[in-house]
């Protein structure tokens, strides 16, 4: 999921509208980010735990 976000932010772009405001999907990349990081938790007390049980 992290992959896909990231990957849809730089395929649907950014660009500048006749005003000079910036258009771009930004809520993507913190989200990309997030479900990175979670997911670098999640299999790290994956591995703890299969670690404690030995």
């Amino acid at each position: 999921m992290s992959l896909l976000c990231m990957m849809g932010y730089h395929l649907i772009g950014s660009s500048v509208d006749d005003r000079g405001v910036l258009i771009e999907p930004f809520a993507l990349i913190p989200l990309g980010w997030g479900l990175l990081l979670l997911s670098l938790v999640v299999q790290w007390f994956r591995l703890l735990r299969a670690n404690a049980l030995g």
